[in-house]
């Protein structure tokens, strides 16, 4: 059997793309309310914050694999980078097994800023679920899930 969705009528067309517009638009809510969160409480942009955030989880990486994780851009990543480094939150060193490439890492005042991130978002998080019980979250995390795979 093919489970590719075939639309029969273009009502079946315009109840896809309600669907799709309305993730689309929780998305941007989200990122508007943790957007303005991050830039009133810490004083960056949320891409700044989530490079921090990334990189609090311990382990060195590239400006490559740190685009990947974040889903950036080469460029995008460069500027946020170097917007980071030149605010002292991050800093490059050489990589241990590989002399010629260069890995970020958090300075004290990174880690510090990136766990005032972390609680920022988990606020933020908690806001935005405020309307929902404990067991309602915890089927909204399994779905997104699902769509992530």
């Amino acid at each position: 059997m093919d489970d590719r969705f075939v639309p029969s009528s273009s009502g079946d067309q315009s109840h896809a793309a309600d669907g799709f517009r309305l993730i689309l638009s929780v998305q941007l809510a989200v990122r508007r309310l943790v957007n303005q969160r991050t830039l009133t409480t810490l004083d960056m942009p949320f891409p700044q914050v989530s490079a921090l955030v990334e990189l609090a989880r311990g382990e060195s990486v590239s400006c490559n694999e740190l685009a990947e994780r974040l889903a950036y851009d080469a460029s995008h990543i460069s500027r946020l980078t170097h917007d980071l480094e030149s605010r002292r939150l991050i800093a490059r060193h050489r990589n241990e097994r590989d002399r010629r490439a260069l890995d970020l890492l958090l300075t004290s005042t990174g880690l510090v800023t990136a766990a005032q991130a972390s609680s920022l978002l988990m606020e933020a998080e908690n806001t935005i679920l405020s309307g929902f019980t404990a067991e309602e979250r915890g089927g909204l995390k399994r779905l997104l899930q699902r769509i992530l795979r």
